[in-house]
């Protein structure tokens, strides 16, 4: 694992056009916010990868002002989250999307995985009564 550091969404965007049908993998390298350093940010990168039908993944800790998180194009069959739908109804409304990412947004319109998009945990809401039942409950 040899991680790129792309200095800005348009160079990681070269990057994938020149590999995103060949290669099988790419560790993409960020610097935390109090970096010396600065570079390509996560939101930035994962909509790049969206359009050209990738998507991340696993992250690992390099050393104290960096990390590494794991792209891989996307199965055809994966689930999508609805914070990836929204950024690739985003790209596609800003002209980004390429054929390779819509056709696998087309293949999970058609097989429904489109339409069951989840939500991650911080998007659920907890019902008004629940939420006061656990207040009410000490141990809760």
């Amino acid at each position: 694992m040899d991680p790129i550091f792309f200095e800005s969404r348009d160079e990681f965007r070269d990057w994938l056009e020149a590999h995103h049908d060949t290669a099988e993998e790419l560790w993409v390298g960020y610097y935390k916010v109090d970096a010396e350093h600065s570079g390509i940010g996560y939101g930035e990168s994962v909509q790049e990868a969206l359009c050209f039908g990738w998507i991340d993944g696993q992250i690992k800790g390099i050393d104290g002002e960096t990390y590494t998180r794991r792209f891989t194009p996307r199965r055809p069959d994966s689930k999508w989250s609805k914070a990836n739908k929204e950024r690739v109804e985003a790209m596609i409304e800003a002209g980004k999307m390429t054929p390779t990412g819509m056709e696998l947004v087309e293949a999970a319109k058609e097989s429904g995985e489109w339409d069951k998009a989840y939500r991650l945990a911080e998007d659920h809401e907890i019902p008004a009564e629940l939420e006061a039942a656990l207040r009410e409950n000490e141990t809760a």
